[in-house]
């Protein structure tokens, strides 16, 4: 998509766009949208990336069609991810500092639970949900000496179960153990993330800062605003409508406030229901919310374009979420791996290229990829056999390696196929087929005999 995009982009334009996605964080994650959209367009129509509309505010796309020039369509993307919840309820931070605490005491996590409570703040229909948490620079007063000496007394009576509460006028937390407990480690908290307010909310903040930098263009034409999902669980309506909005709700007032925005387009990537894949495959839905007050002025044949945005967009490898967690990670320059992934049949055995090339290089040590591959026995997998190992003592050589090309994964399959035991490595051996080979002189000696009497024989 960089390249195709080379077409319509200046330089500068497109150093920015490698240049922030080489920088791997959240924010790529905005950038990468960006550059798979005006891909998009560019394949139905033609694109013009920041174009000069007279205004003191450069927006990021003008599409125009192929089919009527005169016809077009200017456009911002924006990114919208729950970031500013998270900062406010760092309940994520809360449990990665639990879990490193409760190795540090040799406790197992599977044992224990917790329940984090929250409250409602601000008035009725217009205010949200706080956990009772402490900012994360302050999560410390929760782990205090209190809570050490109840995991000190899990660790003297690992059989009993044992309870920890911290209750504040800002704190307000339950940790329990119960070492009958074995289904996992799980922790439990009020939506955050629900919106109780048509304004105090990541989409409306979104929506409502492009509104004012398009309006700042001279443009007098059909005029969109994308969001694309960075993360916001509100772009995925979940939730109840009792006392909440849900997205329609926010868009639609949001548009009843500026007549000058034609419609909210919205991408987001959903995971397909699958009862075989508990994750499903995902996928990128794209809607559209009109505003019901202009929308009959957009031509007809740019909604026809925009239908078809969604199949120039290339299959996404995982959702929103899951890309902000790896954003997050030592590996986040790098694509997906089948790195852990193996498959024995036969004679042969399928590997991660990459795999294989870390181990190579020195990047892992034999022993973490043998573990890592469930190759050698471990406390979790004490039956495990090296079948690199076990070929080898076969006496078996690798005959053939080949590549299994991916064309849209970031990884490839290595294909070791082993060959028959090789007396250059194991001891000399009668061949396989001689008892076979000697019933065949057998017969052949016993059919040659009858012939030759004579004796009549029926096969």
């Amino acid at each position: 998509m960089i390249n195709e995009n080379a077409k319509i982009l200046s330089k500068d334009q497109l150093d920015k766009h490698i240049r922030n996605l080489n920088k791997a964080d959240e924010k790529s994650l905005g950038y990468e949208w960006e550059v798979a959209l005006l891909y998009a367009f560019s394949q139905i129509g033609m694109v013009i990336h920041e174009p000069n509309l007279g205004g003191t505010s450069k927006i990021d796309l003008q599409f125009i069609t192929n089919h009527k020039p005169s016809e077009s369509l200017i456009a911002d993307i924006t990114t919208v991810s729950d970031k500013g919840y998270e900062v406010e309820n760092p309940q994520e931070d809360l449990i990665n500092e639990f879990l490193r605490i409760i190795r540090k005491h040799k406790l197992r996590s599977v044992h224990f639970s917790i329940e984090i409570e929250g409250e409602h703040v601000g008035p009725f229909r217009n205010g949200k949900m706080k956990l009772k948490l402490p900012l994360k620079a302050k999560l410390q007063n929760i782990f205090d000496e209190k809570f050490h000496s109840f995991l000190k007394t899990i660790s003297q009576k690992p059989y009993d179960i044992h309870a920890f509460v911290k209750k504040t006028n800002s704190i307000d937390i339950s940790i329990n153990y119960d070492p009958k407990q074995n289904d996992g480690f799980n922790w439990s908290y009020p939506s955050y993330t629900t919106a109780y307010s048509l304004k105090k909310n990541p989409v409306y903040n979104a929506l409502k800062d492009k509104a004012s930098q398009l309006k700042k263009t001279n443009y007098d034409g059909s005029i969109s605003i994308i969001l694309c999902d960075g993360g916001c669980r509100l772009l995925k309506d979940i939730g109840h409508k009792m006392l909440n909005y849900d997205l329609r709700d926010i868009i639609q007032h949001f548009l009843s406030k500026n007549s000058s925005i034609s419609f909210v387009l919205t991408f987001v990537v959903e995971r397909a229901v699958n009862q075989f894949k508990p994750m499903g495959d995902p996928y990128i839905k794209i809607r559209m919310f009109p505003n019901i007050s202009v929308f009959e002025n957009v031509d007809k044949n740019l909604l026809a374009c925009i239908n078809n945005v969604g199949k120039m967009l290339p299959k996404p490898v995982t959702d929103a979420m899951n890309a902000t967690n790896r954003l997050k990670g030592d590996k986040r320059n790098e694509g997906l791996s089948f790195y852990g992934g193996w498959e024995m049949a036969n004679s042969t055995i399928r590997i991660s290229s990459r795999a294989l090339h870390d181990l190579l290089a020195g990047r892992v040590d034999q022993k973490t990829f043998l573990e890592d591959h469930q190759l050698i026995p471990t406390q979790t997998r004490p039956t495990a056999i090296n079948y690199f190992e076990f070929n080898l003592r076969e006496g078996r050589m690798i005959e053939e390696i080949r590549v299994e090309k991916s064309k849209v994964k970031d990884d490839d399959w290595l294909v070791i196929k082993f060959g028959n035991p090789d007396s250059a490595i194991s001891p000399f051996k009668l061949p396989s087929y001689y008892w076979l080979l000697k019933i065949k002189q057998k017969l052949w000696s016993f059919l040659s005999g009858n012939i030759k009497s004579g004796n009549k024989m029926h096969t």
